[in-house]
């Protein structure tokens, strides 16, 4: 769903008429690529909007990259961290990117807040035309991951509700300071829990045969 202006810019507009469009189309998990500064009334709309129909929304708790300082020789300087819509709207699983060694990228932007934690550096995948790779980092490939993982969970246990998925994202992940995903464990915990609400059947008992000792 295009959430763009005519330029390819992300006007807050635009995402939020993009989210809700994609809730009307009949999509349970919505994962937004962006993160901004600006719209946040109409955005916590969209999202209200979107969780009234049991939708979770999935966004990256900062952009991929903030511009570098102007001026010549002037040293790159990273701004305080600050929230960014819509990954702040409480409803959002909001998530933050990690490398190989588990820590963020270098010179990544700062993060306010997140839930989650995903892989977000070096990510390999297909580029937007042509043959060979498509190496990126950043935040909105993490929340891509969480997504996705999100989209398994929904697929695979069809009765949970939005806020039950994100729970069990959150649940399921690797302790730490923000948690790391883990999408594994995510769906397999789902069926676990699933399992274990069931009403459970009598079952005929079973005996084990005696064993009689031979000399």
């Amino acid at each position: 769903v295009r959430g763009t202006g005519a330029r390819g810019e992300a006007a807050p507009g635009a995402v939020a008429a993009g989210i809700r469009s994609a809730a009307d189309a009949g999509a349970r998990v919505v994962y937004v690529g962006v993160a901004l500064t600006l719209g946040r009334p109409e955005m916590t709309a969209a999202v209200a909007y979107a969780t009234r129909k049991d939708v979770l929304v999935v966004a990256p708790a900062a952009p991929d990259a903030l511009p570098s300082s102007s001026g010549i020789g002037a040293a790159p300087s990273a701004p305080p961290a600050q929230p960014y819509f819509p990954a702040f709207i409480p409803q959002v699983v909001s998530v933050e990117d990690f490398g190989e060694d588990g820590s963020r990228p270098k010179d990544a932007p700062s993060i306010f807040a997140a839930d989650q934690a995903a892989p977000g550096d070096a990510v390999v995948s297909i580029g937007p035309k042509g043959i060979g790779h498509f190496i990126g980092s950043g935040s909105s490939l993490a929340a891509a991951n969480v997504a996705g993982t999100a989209a398994l969970i929904r697929a695979y246990e069809p009765r949970l509700t939005a806020a039950e998925v994100a729970r069990r994202l959150v649940v399921s992940a690797y302790p730490a300071a923000v948690p790391l995903l883990d999408p594994y464990a995510a769906v397999s915990a789902v069926s676990s829990m699933a399992t274990a609400a069931a009403v459970p059947q009598p079952e005929r008992a079973v005996r084990m045969p005696r064993h009689d000792s031979q000399a």
